[in-house]
């Protein structure tokens, strides 16, 4: 008897995971799965130009009016994450996605909105929850990265993929950090986070904690290439007369060395 009900036991669990297989892999079903590692690497950005695929979902952003829409698709099957956001780029891996709204003042060089807000919105459970609000007038601010717990946001720039007065934002907290430099990558070096502004017009290279603190300026000029391999940093300097320099120092920042000098 005892083997047969363990036989029952048995045959029931293999049937449950079956029945789970079979429903996550039923075609036209839409799921999402964030990765298990938080980090800079499982958060894409996503922008109007730049689709992103993640864990074999394609994200991507299409114009609504004044302001944007998210889509994910899978194998033909086509679902709205997001109705209506404002800023020009989201962030996300799969389960949140991080994104900004604010009303519409008027129209100077740039659109200029007021009681802009930063959410954070649950794919799975269409949850979402404010992370910040900035009630004065200004730029559209943009949440371009994330790594779980710091979001990544700057001021939309008419160059796109650049953003102005980098914050970094602690989701859980609800407080920031103005950086204030202009970014268009971070990346993870060791425990610190390097900021790079390689697209135009170009900004410095800094060094900085996750959590924004303790910004440490590494080029006196605009750096126009940036490469992380092995125990440094490369980089190149560029001046406004063209005139430019390849350096490295280590990842840490320090011990900055001239490769090949200004030409």
């Amino acid at each position: 008897m005892k083997a047969i009900r363990k036989a029952k036991v048995t045959y029931a669990i293999l049937f449950l995971v079956a029945l789970v297989l079979f429903l996550a892999e039923k075609p036209g079903t839409v799921t999402y799965a964030a990765s298990k590692k938080n980090g800079l690497k499982n958060y894409k950005t996503i922008t109007v130009e730049k689709s992103q695929k993640i864990k074999g979902m394609v994200y991507s952003m299409e114009k609504n009016g004044d302001g944007y829409t998210v889509i994910a698709a899978k194998n033909g099957d086509q679902k709205t994450i997001l109705s209506y956001c404002d800023s020009p780029a989201v962030t996300t891996n799969g389960k949140y996605v991080y994104y900004a709204t604010g009303e519409f003042q008027m129209m100077s060089n740039y659109p200029i909105y007021s009681n802009v807000k930063i959410y954070q919105y649950n794919i799975n459970t269409q949850k979402q929850k404010k992370i910040m609000q900035r009630k004065d007038a200004g730029l559209m601010m943009v949440p371009f990265a994330s790594d779980g717990t710091y979001v990544y946001a700057g001021n939309a720039t008419q160059y796109g993929s650049v953003y102005g007065n980098l914050t970094v934002i602690n989701a859980k907290k609800k407080t920031k950090v103005t950086v204030g430099c202009d970014v268009s990558k971070v990346q993870k070096v060791k425990n610190k986070v390097l900021v790079s502004a390689t697209d135009a017009p170009h900004g410095a290279l800094y060094l900085i904690n996750p959590n924004g603190k303790k910004a440490k300026k590494l080029s006196e000029e605009n750096v126009v290439k940036v490469k992380v391999k092995g125990k440094y940093i490369y980089f190149t300097e560029a001046t406004l007369s063209l005139q430019s320099r390849e350096c490295r120092c280590d990842l840490n920042g320090k011990n900055k060395k001239v490769l090949k000098d200004w030409k």
